[in-house]
């Protein structure tokens, strides 16, 4: 008999459990998990392309969702360069999209510009016309479509000085490129060269060359180069003359 009365017991607590389970698993999978809100966290003007990428979502129970299909379809647009997922129950996604930001311009042969990210990513072509970022020449070989992205070999050196330089640095300095002999070379937006060299002692070789491209200008003077690329003394050319003269 105890024995029976203990089978009992056991069986009983077996079916509360699978009761329990089975109820849980069930209300889980209801429609009150369904997915209603997906709040996107991008910048503004993106947010609708994003939406439209996974608004086939909605009604899609919460628990049965893939971030894996979901950062798939969004790393698919070249602007997107992370991408992380976040519940909320009963009913919402949030979805944080971190996007690459433009960074430089580069001229194409079919007369389109394409914007590149710092980590040298195509995440868009425009108009010649419509640029409002630093370029850089000297690679117009390229046909790049959005989402390639270009060799770090001669951008990489340009990156840092761009990352060194200041607001006001930026506004006197509008084009770049990289050369084999010369190394970063900058060009101001009256076109004056300034040859940087290597990228050491950045800082150093911004303050002189752009200082003094200011002060000869203000001076009248009309300058063809400026080398800050080795240490010393800059040279410098004028453009009425064909010596160098050494300024301190």
């Amino acid at each position: 008999m105890k024995r029976k009365k203990k089978s009992r017991k056991l069986l009983s607590y077996l079916f509360i459990v699978l009761l329990l389970l089975t109820s849980g698993y069930l209300f889980l999978r209801s429609s009150f998990f369904d997915l209603k809100n997906i709040d996107i966290r991008c910048a503004e003007q993106d947010k609708g392309v994003y939406a439209k990428a996974v608004i086939s979502l909605k009604g899609v129970n919460l628990f049965a969702i893939n971030d894996k299909e979901i950062e798939d379809k969004l790393l698919a647009y070249p602007k997107v360069k992370t991408v992380s997922i976040k519940r909320k129950y009963p009913d919402t996604l949030v979805i944080f999209v971190n996007e690459r930001r433009p960074f430089i311009a580069l001229p194409q042969n079919n007369q389109k510009v394409a914007v590149l990210a710092d980590d040298f990513t195509v995440i868009d072509l425009i108009d010649p016309g419509s640029i409002d970022l630093p370029v850089v020449v000297g690679l117009e070989g390229y046909s790049l479509k959005p989402g390639e992205k270009v060799s770090a070999e001669k951008l990489e050196p340009i990156k840092r000085y761009l990352q060194a330089m200041n607001s006001e640095q930026k506004k006197l300095l509008s084009t770049f490129k990289y050369d084999s002999e010369e190394g970063v070379v900058g060009y101001t937006k009256n076109g004056v060269k300034l040859i940087f060299g290597d990228d050491r002692d950045i800082q150093q070789k911004l303050i002189i060359a752009l200082g003094l491209f200011q002060e000869l200008g203000n001076k009248g003077k009309k300058i063809e180069y400026i080398n800050v690329s080795f240490k010393g003394a800059p040279v410098v050319k004028y453009e009425e003359t064909d010596r160098t003269s050494q300024q301190k």
